[in-house]
């Protein structure tokens, strides 16, 4: 403002410095506010992506398991050339997964037995060891 010929103060449009500094914290704030949010997506989306991908490898794993016609006990491990890392088990199914500790327990000769099934997919997820489980049960032939 400055005064003019005869004593009054014109208006002069504008903004003063104190305006223009607290705007520009505001917005600074919102700026910092927002790429905290976009971040804290991005990362949620990463990590939601690694689980997804062991998901699908875990059920495609789970899936060949239960579609071989001959079981074979043992353990399988393998991975996909990136840093997931897979195994599979197979066993027979143990008192505690509803299967008998051993046939003499039955009075005939069983043709078919209960098998327990798992597959874990682990992968590396910012410096930390990450897992996916999965588990089934099978009845399968008694294998000679």
């Amino acid at each position: 403002m400055r005064e003019g010929a005869r004593g009054r103060r014109d208006w002069q449009p504008g903004f003063t410095l104190l305006e223009v500094a607290v705007a520009l914290a505001i917005l600074g704030l919102v700026l910092v506010t927002m790429m905290q949010v976009i971040s804290g997506g991005l990362t949620l989306e990463y990590k939601a992506g690694n689980l997804g991908r062991a998901v699908v490898k875990a059920r495609a794993l789970m899936d060949e398991l239960m579609t071989e016609l001959e079981l074979r006990d043992g353990v399988e491990e393998g991975g996909d050339g990136t840093d997931v890392r897979w195994r599979r088990t197979v066993r027979a199914a143990g008192p505690e997964e509803g299967g008998v500790e051993d046939d003499s327990e039955l009075e005939f000769e069983a043709e078919h037995m209960l098998r327990f099934l798992e597959v874990v997919v682990a992968w590396s997820e910012g410096g930390v060891e990450k897992t996916y489980t999965l588990q089934s049960l099978r009845v399968t032939p008694q294998l000679e």
